[in-house]
């Protein structure tokens, strides 16, 4: 029996030992479980406070390129308006220097409005392919002016 015994004993020993190393492992994943855990929540709690911080950046951000393409917009006027009122001037000049008039003292007879309206009607028939020589005949005036509008248009076109 002792043979029996000294087995049971060993068996016993071998339990002892495999439930100690069985223990020792539950708790080294209890440990790591644990600090997983606490990294989750700390991760969560930082992406929690910079969340709001990236939703108001992005608001940010689309207001100034709304600002921007207003800017732009706004200055894309401006320099049509500029365009406009330069060719007009030059037009004046032009039709002074045309009538040969010698004491010009700056007085238009002619309404600068009605400069811009035919600057306009002369860019507008040339867009669609009219020819300048057409266009001096249907607004009836000089080729010329037509062809100066034209020109100073494109050329305005072109520094932009």
């Amino acid at each position: 029996m002792t043979l029996s015994a000294e087995i049971f004993i060993a068996i016993q020993i071998l339990m002892d030992l495999f439930l100690v190393i069985l223990v020792i492992y539950l708790l080294k994943t209890v440990k790591t479980g644990m600090q997983q855990e606490a990294s989750t929540q700390a991760t969560n709690e930082v992406f929690a406070m910079i969340e709001p911080l990236l939703t108001e950046a992005e608001q940010t951000a689309g207001a100034f390129d709304r600002q921007i393409k207003e800017k732009h917009q706004a200055i894309q006027r401006i320099n049509e308006t500029l365009d406009a009122r330069i060719i007009s001037l030059n037009l004046l000049l032009n039709r002074a220097g045309d009538a040969g008039l010698q004491g010009f003292d700056g007085s238009s007879e002619e309404d600068p409005q009605s400069v811009f309206e035919q600057q306009k009607k002369i860019l507008g028939l040339h867009k669609k392919g009219t020819s300048p020589a057409a266009i001096a005949r249907r607004l009836e005036i000089p080729k010329g002016e037509v062809e100066l509008v034209i020109n100073l248009k494109k050329r305005f076109m072109q520094e932009v």
